[in-house]
């Protein structure tokens, strides 16, 4: 189910570029992925920090932990209290978002160029 969701979440926002391209000017384009870039950077890399910082605390509390954590930190999960995957979790979902939205600039960008 939550497969589906995404493939559409992602055809729509192929769509949304398409018809972006139509409908802007290549200066607002440059702008909004410029912008997009932006707020994913302010928004998802302090959050993706924090998050991995909390993360790497839950899992010091078990054990010692491998220097390459931080690398694939999602392999921990699993191994995560429910308390503790609570105050993980808003953490890894908002840096995911900032990432996405990086990804999403990049990709209007990409399409302004593309167009000029």
């Amino acid at each position: 189910m939550i497969e589906a969701l995404f493939v559409l979440g992602l055809l729509v926002v192929l769509v949304c570029l398409g018809l972006t391209a139509l409908f802007l000017s290549l200066e607002a384009i440059l702008i909004v992925g410029a912008a997009c870039i932006a707020l994913g950077l302010v928004v998802g890399v302090p959050a993706g920090t924090y998050y991995h910082v909390k993360l790497y605390r839950c899992v010091a509390a078990r054990g010692p932990v491998p220097r390459r954590f931080w690398f694939q930190p999602t392999q921990y999960h699993p191994e995560l209290a429910p308390a503790e995957w609570h105050g993980v979790r808003p953490w890894f979902l908002l840096g995911a978002a900032g990432f996405l939205l990086i990804v999403l600039g990049c990709l209007v960008v990409g399409l302004g160029v593309m167009r000029a």
